[in-house]
């Protein structure tokens, strides 16, 4: 898989979070809408800023010999919480899990694709949502559990899934109701 940068990427002054409040708020905004488009095309649901730097192409341009250190990347992945598309999961601000869709877009997209494929009312293991043959096309393929877990518990609320242990704590599984 290629991404396809804008312009914005090849320009040393991106790189550089400006001290002007509104140029400032203009560069976080171009930011937010590249990180989100690359993390979708490159299906990137949790991110680690320790090791993305200097190793994810996102944040290190080897063209002009820019790069993002880890506080810059910090402050875009604040931006994307601040905005709702994304969350920390430490408190050290190190991982993080990415939402190029909403906890209730990837809970409707599950749905229909249960609903689709006629699986309403047989259960899943989460490995199977994640990594199944049947589900290899679609964007949740791959997905982190932790964002698996969530979209889950909104399909549980809405009396459409009851999650539970198998007989492995780590084999989570899933049955889906017809609704």
């Amino acid at each position: 898989m290629s991404f396809q940068f804008p312009s914005i990427y090849d320009f040393p002054p991106f790189y550089t979070i400006q001290p002007n409040f509104t140029t400032r708020e203009k560069q976080l905004q171009m930011w937010s809408n590249l990180a989100l488009s690359y993390f979708r095309k490159m299906k990137i649901t949790s991110l680690s800023v320790s090791e993305s730097v200097g190793k994810l192409d996102l944040f290190t341009n080897k063209k002009i010999q820019r790069q993002l250190d880890e506080e810059k990347i910090r402050i875009v992945l604040d931006e994307l919480v601040k905005r709702g598309n994304a969350t920390w999961k430490d408190r050290i601000k190190d991982k993080c899990s990415i939402l190029w869709r909403t906890y209730d877009e990837w809970a409707n997209l599950i749905y229909k694709w249960i609903f689709d494929n006629g699986l309403t009312n047989s259960i899943c293991t989460y490995y199977e949502l994640l990594n199944g043959d049947m589900s290899n096309e679609d964007d949740f393929q791959g997905l982190d559990e932790d964002t698996l877990q969530k979209s889950l518990e909104i399909l549980v609320k809405q009396k459409k899934a009851q999650i539970f242990s198998g007989s492995n704590s780590d084999e989570m599984g899933v049955k889906f109701f017809h609704t």
